[in-house]
């Protein structure tokens, strides 16, 4: 039993040419809906503000790391920000409204009645120093009055004939602690430029389960400085602007009161609120709801008993939602009009709106047919019969999987034949998934009266062609003139004869009307006929070959296409 189940797992393994490394597999298990995985060398371990701002200019504290993360479906409002891109931030664009803090480096040029040019950086005691002008205080002072600041200064030395400019190189490198609802807690290297969403970012973004996008606290030494929004953000774009210094922390606090929405809206998410209630309004500005909804259902959670209620959205701004309601937004309508299509050899519209409940014989009275029409063979094609017949064949493919990967075999040398087999079909198979059914209703012989139309349908009217097509396992697949009493040897030979031996191949004919049958080499063609030779399945094995066969069936009759092996 062991060495089949290990013959199976070789045999899948070899068809879908999958290499598994051990670099691939996960270092640790996932935690939580939003977990990711993450470079282990991208957060540091919680150590004294004074031991990290020793090594505060080295590469792995002021450099993200990249990190490699798990795109997933995530349920909290705003959870989508967290997806690496900040994290990625390297060099900050320095905001006119940027103070300047100690470490800062300034790019300083003097021209006219002195030449100077350097890098400085602004000391412990927020100064910079000019030759012949001594100590120049830039401390707290904006960046867009920088060098106003300094040029005030230096006129005082030299008075005429004198230019500066100072602009801001690099800015002081920090550590900024990130704790609360995060997905990694820990302490992070970046500069005082770098954003809020940067730090968070690194950090892992919020947690979904307990960390809340409303109330993200900035705490500097004991106090308490800033608080951030991030719904600001998302929905009215407001950056978090904030200039961080050394020792900052990042505070997620508990996440509050959440309500879950879905169905027809743009933004089917958790949303999280203040306070124990939220009018559904409020809520449906956030979940933008399409054109199309007209109802909210609501199932009520913090009840002792599960209720369901439904409201029309004219009575969300009174509707009141509570903490772990779920609501879903509908569209309740009545069908009123439809769509229909014709195409193909006839004069009027192309595109007609019908009643709900319009048949085919209503369709068909609005035709006017083109001198070139077969009106013998209308065609209908229906979307849902695309869909349902593209699931059969997806049915029909997993079992004829499912049969090739569980063969079992007597002998070693049998198991390599399967194994080299097995591959071929594989790959056929994984062809055939591609194939597209047309989506045909057969509606030669019906009551045009008993068929009610979809919207979407398309109705096609052919032309009165003379010609029948051949392909499939022939020689030269081509379209030759019809001429009465042709057979479908007569079509075959005149398309080369049989690229398999004659008589191994099975045939079908579909008729321009949709219908189709199983024929012989001595079956009488109409005009407007296919003749699809099908391919002869090579296998020692009979379950595979009834297995193919079905495949191969099914694709000729819903996409008019041979699939060769």
């Amino acid at each position: 039993m062991k060495q089949a189940f290990a013959l199976v797992v070789a045999l899948l393994i070899l068809s879908l040419g999958i290499t598994v490394t051990a670099a691939q597999l996960p270092s640790r298990p996932l935690s939580g809906p939003d977990a990711t995985y993450v470079n282990k060398s991208d957060s540091m371990s919680m150590t004294s503000p004074s031991a990290l701002t020793s090594t505060s200019t080295s590469t792995s504290l002021t450099e993200p790391q990249t990190i490699m993360r798990q795109r997933i479906t995530c349920e909290p409002f705003g959870c989508f920000l967290f997806d690496g891109d900040f994290a990625t931030e390297k060099t900050p664009v320095f905001s006119p409204e940027y103070v300047i803090a100690i470490g800062d480096k300034i790019n300083i040029k003097i021209w006219g009645s002195v030449e100077f040019e350097q890098i400085q950086s602004v000391d412990a005691q927020g100064n910079i120093f000019l030759p012949k002008v001594g100590p120049v205080s830039v401390l707290g002072v904006k960046n867009r009055e920088l060098t106003a600041t300094i040029l005030r200064v230096l006129r005082t030395v030299y008075i005429n004939n004198v230019g500066l400019y100072a602009g801001l190189l690099e800015t002081q490198p920090v550590i900024v602690y990130v704790t609360g609802g995060v997905v990694r807690p820990g302490a992070y290297g970046g500069t005082s430029a770098n954003s809020l969403m940067y730090y968070l970012d690194r950090s892992g973004g919020i947690d979904a389960s307990s960390g809340s996008y409303l109330d993200i606290s900035i705490i500097r030494g004991t106090e308490k400085i800033r608080t951030f929004n991030l719904y600001d953000f998302v929905l009215r774009g407001e950056v978090p602007a904030f200039q961080f210094a050394d020792g900052d922390t990042i505070l997620v606090t508990p996440r509050r009161q959440t309500v879950k929405v879905s169905g027809l809206v743009a933004n089917p998410y958790r949303f999280e609120f203040n306070g124990d209630s939220i009018y559904a309004s409020e809520m449906l500005r956030m979940a933008a709801p399409r054109s199309e909804a007209t109802h909210m259902r609501v199932v009520r959670n913090s009840r002792p008993t599960r209720d369901v209620e439904i409201y029309p959205l004219q009575a969300a701004p009174q509707t009141t939602l509570y903490g772990g309601d779920e609501t879903t937004i509908l569209s309740d309508k009545n069908n009123g009009t439809i769509t229909i299509r014709f195409e193909g050899e006839q004069l009027g519209a192309r595109e007609v709106a019908l009643p709900y409940g319009a048949r085919l014989s209503d369709a068909l009275g609005m035709i006017k047919y083109a001198p070139t029409a077969d009106k013998t063979a209308v065609q209908l094609f229906r979307t849902s019969v695309a869909s349902r017949q593209k699931e059969m064949l997806l049915e029909s493919l997993r079992n004829l999987e499912a049969s090739v990967l569980t063969a079992r075999s007597a002998t070693a040398e049998e198991a390599k034949l399967r194994k080299d087999e097995a591959e071929l079909f594989l790959k056929w198979i994984e062809r055939a998934k591609d194939i597209q059914p047309k989506g045909q209703v057969v509606i030669a012989g019906g009551d045009p009266k008993g068929i009610i139309l979809e919207n979407g349908d398309i109705i096609r009217i052919p032309s009165d062609n003379a010609l029948v097509m051949v392909h499939g396992e022939v020689l030269f697949p081509s379209t030759i003139a019809y001429r009465p009493g042709m057979d479908v040897s007569d079509a075959i030979d005149q398309s080369g004869g049989n690229s398999q031996s004659k008589g191994s191949s099975r045939i079908v004919i579909l008729s321009r009307d949709g219908s189709y049958k199983i024929a012989g080499a001595g079956e009488t063609l109409k005009k407007g006929d296919e003749v699809l030779v099908l391919p002869k399945v090579e296998t020692k094995y009979l379950q595979f070959a009834k297995d193919v066969m079905q495949v191969l069936y099914q694709i000729a009759v819903s996409a008019a296409v041979v699939l060769r092996l």
